[in-house]
């Protein structure tokens, strides 16, 4: 058996396939230890000639998967997870690169402590600062984290965990026991995931030393503030993310924690959107509120909603949540973008959306 899958979503990703999997089939844990499973999401481009090159060149180690039909990165990561074979999975994006030693003293870490989890650290930055990054270690001593009971868990909830996926490794009987998977058709979809698999790992190492790269590209879905569309499916990922909470049996033992989180999350969405846009129509800001009270119908008995309501966070806030409920107009919207740039002293700048 192999001791890692990595598991790569390509879509489109022809000019960055060689710098990324040199890195891949670098690693000093050795290209015999290791299942790279590249899953072409239906590109358009000669990404899917060019991934079969490398599995012709590693027949052994490399397996390419075709999707005749785009599902975007969730779909292509729950197809890499159904092929994976080794006792930990890994995953990385195809634009991306990883240092040479990371997988093997993430595995090493896992082996040594019996993690069902190892965190690494990493950096963000552009292709063209590649090398002028120094790497090397974060501050702070690598430690071991162990849930044993409710409380050491609400404590991981809390950790201040990167909740990207492609600087970890997890073991897959976790992932495959408690059908763990991707939202599918939506971006942002690593925080479904990263939140869900903390309800069922216990042994947690986190290793503070930089080793993956994650390349920013202007280009990239996340990055585009011009389809704001997209903006709006990290909220909708949230969403799911706490029905299926609930499906589980989960949510209600850390329901202070999650509806906390939920507001907090859609404060940030609307600062974000006014920001980027400079105004929210009327029409969107209310479809949002309707989703919140769908989710949370208790919503006003929530301590930090009732903070906002008694304007204890500023007339913005207290404008925006006292909104709920009601049929919002043309004047309304314009107002709260006024007191968001008044509360922020930001000059907002206005786009159709």
């Amino acid at each position: 058996m192999k001791k890692i899958s990595i598991i790569i979503p390509c879509y489109n990703a022809e000019p960055y396939i060689d710098r990324c999997l040199e890195t891949i089939t670098n690693q000093t844990i050795g290209i015999d230890n290791i299942e790279i499973i590249l899953v072409d999401d239906a590109s358009t481009d000669n990404t899917f000639e060019r991934l079969c090159g490398w599995e012709k060149q590693y027949p052994e180690s490399i397996l390419v998967v075709h999707c005749e039909k785009n599902g975007r990165q969730g779909t292509a990561r729950n197809i890499g997870i159904g092929y994976a074979t080794s006792e930990y999975i890994g995953f990385a994006d195809i634009d991306d690169m990883a240092e040479e030693a990371m997988f093997e003293k993430m595995y090493e870490k896992a082996r040594q402590y019996d993690c069902d989890m190892v965190v690494c650290r990493s950096k963000k930055h552009g292709a063209k600062q590649l090398e002028s990054i120094s790497m090397g270690r974060a501050p702070g001593e690598d430690r071991l984290i162990i849930i044993n009971d409710e409380s050491s868990r609400k404590k991981l909830l809390k950790e201040n965990i990167n909740l990207a996926v492609w600087n970890k490794i997890y073991r897959r009987d976790i992932i495959t026991d408690n059908n763990i998977t991707f939202p599918e058709g939506f971006i942002y979809e690593d925080i479904y995931f990263s939140d869900l698999i903390k309800h069922y790992v216990n042994r947690i190492y986190i290793l503070e030393e930089y080793l993956y790269h994650h390349i920013s590209r202007a280009d990239s879905e996340s990055n585009n503030t011009d389809r704001w569309q997209k903006k709006l499916d990290w909220f909708f990922v949230e969403q799911l993310k706490i029905e299926e909470l609930k499906r589980r049996g989960i949510f209600e033992r850390f329901k202070e924690h999650y509806e906390e989180e939920y507001i907090i999350n859609y404060i940030s969405l609307i600062n974000n959107l006014i920001r980027i846009y400079g105004y929210i129509r009327p029409d969107t800001l209310q479809d949002l509120n309707t989703q919140v009270i769908g989710v949370l119908p208790g919503y006003k008995e929530i301590k930090l909603v009732r903070n906002m309501l008694n304007g204890k966070g500023g007339e913005y806030l207290q404008l925006l949540f006292g909104g709920f409920g009601t049929d919002l107009t043309e004047d309304y919207a314009k107002e709260l973008a006024r007191l968001y740039n008044e509360a922020y002293n930001i000059n907002l700048r206005k786009k159709d959306h």
